[in-house]
């Protein structure tokens, strides 16, 4: 996984744009319909997928984003390069303890 931080405005999500192989790639936290399918079942949420890898825009924005993430990483991982765009608050959870430690590259 990488993920890409920063403050507002300044083009992370049109970097993890330039990534994808298909705009089918691209979930957003702010779809409602995406959001509920997430918080239901995060592997399932990106199962329609198209080749390569898939971006997963402002989903720090769920409060349970990172154990949500770790499943979806530990499950399919080798199966799904992952790209994670958000605020400046993604950097927030590495200061203490981080279920994800290891599995991504900020």
């Amino acid at each position: 996984m990488a993920f890409v931080s920063g403050p507002r405005q300044v083009g992370k999500t049109t970097l993890g744009r330039s990534l994808l192989q298909t705009p089918d790639n691209e979930f957003n936290w702010d779809d409602p319909r995406f959001r509920r399918a997430w918080v239901r079942d995060p592997v399932g949420a990106v199962a329609a997928r198209g080749p390569g890898p898939v971006l997963l825009d402002e989903i720090h924005k769920d409060r349970r984003w990172k154990s949500r993430l770790k499943g979806l990483y530990d499950l399919r991982g080798r199966d799904v390069p992952i790209v994670v765009t958000g605020s400046a608050r993604l950097d927030f959870f590495r200061r203490g303890g981080d279920s994800l430690l290891g599995r991504y590259i900020p």
